[in-house]
């Protein structure tokens, strides 16, 4: 009788394994209710945009063959963004006679239009002589550090990385290059409800003139650079 005493102990010690789900599991841990069954979620990959805006500005110089001067900033192909296009111009410097650096800036001399972020320029010529104002030597560097970034965000809206709203901040450099470039009449009229939305109105609120004409003395556009 005391012989068989052994074998009862392993059978119950085989019967409470299998009662567990047949895994011992460490030491002092209890094994999972859902061990084996949810694999661990897959990282998300982070969204990006076919290219960047400066991908983008370099490809409109190449395909417009003008120096960084002359070309605006990135715009967008229609507010909201909805059609995914982006669409640059390029102006015509013509340098004053004056004691110091001035140029008189016409245009546009061409739009440079993206369909799509990854789509390829296709640039159009304006015969224009249209005179839009005059750049003097000067230079915003918070406009010019802080441009760049915002047409970054603007590409990230577009691509559908970012929410319109959480990138108004970002945006609002825009607001500040239309003021100094000789270009924002021109470009305040293509887009009234753009520039209505970053200054938090309706649009049926904003009363932009269309047309030509000289505007004010303009400082130097930031994102531009000097040289010919």
């Amino acid at each position: 009788m005391s012989s068989a005493r052994p074998w009862n102990l392993v059978v119950v010690v085989l019967g409470t394994l299998c009662c567990n789900g047949g895994s011992a599991g460490a030491p002092g841990q209890a094994p999972s209710a859902n061990q084996g069954l949810n694999p661990p979620p897959k990282a998300l990959r982070p969204c990006t945009s076919p290219r960047t805006a400066e991908q983008l500005r370099a490809a409109a110089r190449s395909a417009a063959q003008v120096p960084p001067r002359d070309l605006t900033a990135l715009w967008p192909q229609s507010w909201p963004p909805r059609d995914g296009g982006v669409v640059f111009w390029t102006t015509d410097w013509e340098p004053l006679p004056s004691g110091h650096v001035s140029y008189r800036i016409r245009g546009p001399t061409s739009e440079i239009r993206f369909a799509s972020l990854s789509s390829p320029p296709d640039v159009r010529r304006i015969d224009s002589d249209n005179i839009l104002g005059k750049w003097v030597d000067f230079q915003d560097v918070d406009l010019e550090e802080s441009l760049p970034r915002a047409e970054q965000a603007m590409v990230d809206i577009i691509a559908g990385c970012r929410e319109l709203e959480a990138a108004r901040a970002d945006l609002q450099p825009y607001l500040g290059w239309l003021e100094v470039d000789a270009f924002g009449k021109f470009l305040k009229s293509r887009s009234p409800a753009f520039i209505a939305w970053l200054k938090g109105k309706d649009p049926g609120e904003t009363r932009l003139q269309s047309g030509s004409g000289v505007s004010p003395s303009s400082p130097r556009p930031p994102g531009s650079r000097r040289g010919r």
